[in-house]
């Protein structure tokens, strides 16, 4: 029996590439006709490429966002004052003055500060007793969760402390002054013999005779910017860095303001930012199943039974909902069995009953996003590609992946819109920043606004998915 190609024959190099082509055009056109697979096929990526542009391209431009920073002046002298107006002049830099100490550690335990800096009392006679030897003192209280953003701050703080000693170096009234001030220490010192006390007279009285001549030959349009200072190369700061202390529950009637100890476990930190990446997980498992069911007809023959659509939806919805719940005290479980194994037990939580709230919050969130979405898509693969999409975009811009503080400033106002910065920060709140029940007003209503209306979207395309 003849073969077809006996019958019509073709070239050899035809008939090898047509069957190439068919297929291949096949496999175009039906990724084509999924236009939600399409859309996270070659439009998605764009926009990841995009956002990521925005993020790290934004990070040194005049658009570029500030690191919140809360500060406190004690010494109220021109010396701190002037510290205090370089660090606001800092592009990088987003200063908020407080007044007492407690404000300005509510400010980093919130979530709203980075750090608060104190400048303790006696900053500008440290400032004119550089020749003594004393460093220029400071503290800071950083938020343990934000510590990518500490070597930061610490360098910007070296800068600013490097004006106040160059100005002293520079302006030669501040440099009298600093001269007068390591006279009268010498003067005092019993440490000194009194030929190294008269040596070292001899030095400082020379240094100011110079300075005088100076200051009467250098004309204004003369000066000299710090960055030619002679002290370009020293940094005598001393910066004492301590993490926030979270508050513990005390009775005693005698104890003003409650005991502070800091995070005793880096679990402590460290756990909220599991459950994001935990609940995202569980979600996107849902709405591929969810869209998976929409595909074989699983989910047409429920909605024509004797059910209402409601209670399809809530029926899947309460799955999501303990199958959240289950990721959250799996994490929970770990990271104490970790603690316990790598650090003697030192994982606490603050508040039991908030943080079991928080819990619900963030799977009722969490939950009403995959009903939402779960019925958007039409076809399996796009399901996926939008769950994955979706949360992986709202937990990059909530502060899941890259720091809030490397974004530009719109971003950084834009991270409110994801319910896992408010989960963190919740979570946070009653593991171990303390949160009062005032404080958890504002992430708790967020988280069940969001649910609020992922339930009602859901509902309403789910009836659409019926009327199909």
């Amino acid at each position: 029996m003849p073969s077809p190609a006996d019958i019509l024959p073709v070239p050899r190099s035809a008939g090898l590439l047509r069957p190439i082509l068919a297929i291949a055009h096949n496999d175009l056109r039906l990724l084509m006709r999924d236009r939600m697979n399409c859309f996270f096929t070659f439009v998605f990526p764009v926009i990841f490429a995009l956002l990521f542009g925005f993020i790290f391209g934004g990070a040194g431009g005049s658009s570029s966002g500030r690191m919140p920073l809360a500060i406190l002046d004690s010494d109220a002298s021109a010396a701190s004052r002037q510290f205090v107006a370089d660090l606001t002049a800092d592009s990088a830099l987003s200063v908020r003055p407080v007044t007492t100490h407690a404000e300005g550690e509510a400010l980093v335990r919130t979530g709203k500060a980075a750090a608060c800096i104190i400048v303790p009392k006696g900053f500008e006679d440290q400032s004119r007793a550089i020749f003594s030897g004393q460093p220029l003192r400071l503290e800071a209280v950083v938020d343990p969760a934000r510590k990518a953003e500490a070597g930061l701050l610490q360098g910007k703080l070296y800068q600013a402390a490097f004006n106040v000693l160059g100005r002293t170096f520079t302006d030669p009234a501040q440099l009298n002054t600093a001269l007068d001030t390591a006279q009268r220490a010498l003067s005092s010192s019993t440490d000194l013999s009194l030929a190294e006390r008269a040596a070292f007279g001899v030095f400082f009285g020379t240094i100011k005779n110079a300075t005088s001549n100076l200051q009467q030959q250098t004309t204004p349009s003369d000066g000299v910017t710090t960055s030619s200072s002679p002290v370009a190369g020293w940094s005598p700061l001393d910066i004492s860095i301590a993490e926030l202390a979270a508050p513990t529950n005390t009775n005693d009637a005698n104890q003003p303001t409650p005991k502070r100890t800091n995070p005793r476990s880096a679990f402590q930190v460290s756990y909220g930012q599991g459950v994001v990446w935990g609940l995202m997980g569980c979600v996107v498992a849902f709405i591929a199943g969810l869209s998976t069911e929409r595909v074989q007809g699983t989910l047409s023959r429920l909605l024509i039974a004797p059910l209402r659509p409601a209670q399809v939806l809530l029926g899947k919805a309460l799955a999501c909902f303990l199958a959240c719940l289950l990721v959250q005290a799996l994490l929970l479980a770990a990271v104490y069995l970790a603690s316990l194994l790598a650090e003697g037990g030192k994982f606490s939580v603050q508040s039991w009953p908030m943080l079991a709230l928080t819990a619900c919050a963030s799977a009722l969130c969490l939950t009403a996003l995959m009903m939402a979405l779960g019925t958007m898509v039409r076809s399996e693969s796009g399901g996926a590609g939008m769950g994955r999409a979706v949360l992986l975009v709202l937990a990059i811009v909530g502060g899941g992946t890259v720091p809030v503080f490397l974004m530009p400033a719109w971003m950084q106002t834009a991270s409110a819109i994801s319910p896992f910065h408010w989960s963190v920060l919740a979570i946070d709140g009653a593991v171990w920043r303390g949160f009062s029940p005032r404080e958890f007003a504002l992430p708790l209503a967020v988280l069940f606004t969001t649910a609020a209306i992922g339930i009602t979207l859901g509902a309403l395309l789910m009836r659409r998915v019926r009327a199909h």
